[in-house]
């Protein structure tokens, strides 16, 4: 899936910089309508619910959202890990919007490129999307093996080095440098979506998927809406336009904080389990040695 959004990656920004340039900076938005009502068009008429009725919870007739919102705070306590993955979900997809709403603005202002300059890089970053999902992602995932924690760790860090180089770009061939040397970071988001599915039954998919979307979704736009002040405010007094870069960076960064202490809770509670287990074990081991010879023969 994330392959076939970085191949559109690649075509739209390309087709969109035309359009901008040739027919005016209305176009791409006018496109992008017509496609986006396609898009929902075949969604409606040939889109297949992706889970089978006998996967899915059971859900009383007319609960509405309370009840949705009820079934996710319980999901929520069964896993403690898995607030702590949803936090990191959230701060990544904050970190995506702050970046990509001012990344335009930032573009003009820091590297004086314009509409086809922007749909090249965009595509390049499709590009690089492709062969981070496509190629490394599997290799990445067999020398990881289990600790699928620490791959998602470090992809963030990645990202966080990259936005923040961006920052510090002196002219866009830099901006292409650090994009390739961070490609692997497009992994993080698929690699974290991972350890959420890992933290809920078959039966819970459905409930985990709707919740984090929701969680994900208002991150990214609450992203976007600080991001672009940010920009704002930094032009009115003169500071540079990377001041955003800086700040989705500090998101990626402590998205992977929120991993790091998924785990440690994680492995927490493993080692409780463990003792708890060892003491049972002992207990009923203590009972029998305890108990009379002929009650031991019967």
């Amino acid at each position: 899936l994330i392959t076939v959004v970085g191949a559109a990656m690649v075509i739209g920004p390309m087709l969109g910089g035309e359009l901008a340039a040739r027919v005016g900076f209305g176009a791409p938005f006018a496109a992008s309508a017509v496609l986006s009502l396609l898009g929902f068009i075949f969604a409606l008429l040939r889109l297949p619910e992706y889970l089978p009725p006998e996967k899915r919870a059971a859900r009383p007739a007319g609960a509405g959202a309370n009840a949705g919102l009820r079934d996710f705070a319980a999901l929520l306590s069964k896993s403690p890990s898995l607030s702590w993955y949803i936090a990191a979900s959230a701060l990544a997809h904050f970190g995506l919007g702050a970046y990509g709403s001012v990344q335009a603005f930032w573009a003009r202002e820091a590297l004086n490129w314009g509409a086809r300059d922007l749909g090249r890089f965009m595509s390049f970053t499709g590009v690089g999307m492709i062969v981070a999902q496509g190629f490394m992602l599997p290799w990445l995932r067999k020398a990881a093996r289990a600790h699928e924690g620490c791959l998602a760790q470090s992809c963030l860090i990645l990202n966080a080095a990259k936005v923040g180089a961006y920052a510090l770009a002196p002219h866009g061939g830099w901006v292409y440098a650090f994009t390739v040397l961070g490609v692997a970071g497009s992994c993080g988001n698929t690699v974290l979506r991972s350890l959420l599915s890992s933290c809920a039954s078959e039966k819970q998919q459905g409930l985990l998927s709707g919740g984090t979307s929701a969680v994900t979704t208002a991150a990214q736009m609450l992203g976007a809406v600080v991001g672009s002040q940010v920009l704002a405010a930094a032009l009115r007094r003169g500071a540079p336009s990377g001041v955003p870069m800086l700040l989705s960076a500090l998101a990626f960064g402590l998205a992977a904080a929120c991993i790091a202490r998924a785990s440690a809770v994680a492995a927490a509670v493993a080692e409780r389990r463990r003792h708890a287990e060892a003491a049972a074990a002992k207990k009923s081991d203590d009972a029998e040695a305890g108990m009379p010879s002929e009650a031991v023969g019967m």
